[in-house]
């Protein structure tokens, strides 16, 4: 059960796309939980830029299924997604939600950060899920 506060919030209190849009850093860690010393600041999923990318992706799969539905369905086109693209979306997902970096000698560039996405998804995929967590961004 909650505790019953005093407060009262406004919208403003509970605004997530500011904070989404400045990013929050968030330190990467080793398999065993461990940290690195690397911290990305990561966009909010509700951020400008990935909300674009977001919907961008939904755009180009719909697409692809109605396209394939319009062919000839005797040649077995489904217009379903290789693993390809799903591993190379899951880069781009992350590029997509990267706004910086500290930690690393390289300095941050969209290609740097998608050639480290690309050697370590565990990575990207941490990028991703700090991205999805609305805690880091919420201010209330």
């Amino acid at each position: 059960m909650t505790q019953q506060s005093n407060q009262v919030l406004n919208i403003a209190d509970l605004d997530l796309r500011s904070p989404s849009n400045e990013g929050a850093e968030v330190e990467i860690t080793r398999p065993d939980g461990s940290g690195t010393g690397v911290y990305i600041r990561v966009l909010g999923e509700q951020s400008e830029t990935v909300e674009r990318f977001i919907v961008r992706k939904a755009d180009e799969r719909a697409a692809r299924i109605v396209e394939a539905r319009l062919r000839d369905k005797s040649a077995g086109d489904t217009g379903l997604v290789s693993a390809r693209v799903v591993l190379d979306d899951e880069i781009e997902s992350a590029t997509v939600r990267t706004a910086g970096w500290r930690g690393l000698s390289e300095p941050y560039t969209e290609d740097n950060a998608r050639k480290l996405f690309t050697l370590n998804r565990l990575i990207a995929r941490q990028v991703i899920a700090a991205s999805q967590d609305e805690a880091l961004f919420m201010k209330a």
